[in-house]
This record gives structure tokens, C-alpha cells and sequence, in this order.
């Protein structure tokens, strides 16, 4: 099954870090889908990633326009 990015942006709304093995989980997708998509996200600037923890999260600036513009 295919994913996008946006799916991943959602599932990091909260602002907080994400493993790559529970974004995984919760989309349902190989960790090689979620590696892709999270490498495009990164190359960017959507996201933070910590590859030594396998980590992700949104950045705070990305995340706040985000709320933003969700609310108008």
C-alpha cells in the first residue's frame, strides 16, 4: 500500500518524536516506504530526524503553519 507524505506530517502533529519502526506500524508500511518517504521530507525541511534513535519529528517552524492553516 502506498503512502504520502502527508499521512506522515499528520502522524507528527503533535510535535513529538516518532521512531521510524512506529510510523511503520501505525501506516501500515514497510520501514523501506516509511525511509523514503521520511529521506524526501528531510530533504525539504518538513522534518527532524535522528537517524543515531530512528527518530523523527516535525519541525516546530512546520508544525506551527501547519496548525495554522488548519484553523482559518
Amino acid at each position: 500500500m502506498e503512502r504520502s507524505p502527508s499521512e506522515v506530517l499528520e502522524l507528527l502533529e503533535d510535535g513529538k518524536w516518532h521512531s521510524f519502526e512506529d510510523l511503520s506500524l501505525k501506516m501500515d508500511i514497510s520501514k523501506e516506504q516509511v525511509s523514503i518517504i521520511l529521506e524526501f521530507l528531510e530533504k525539504f525541511g518538513f522534518i527532524v530526524v535522528d537517524n543515531e534513535n530512528k527518530q523523527v519529528k516535525l519541525r516546530e517552524d512546520i508544525r506551527d503553519f501547519l496548525l495554522e492553516i488548519q484553523h482559518q
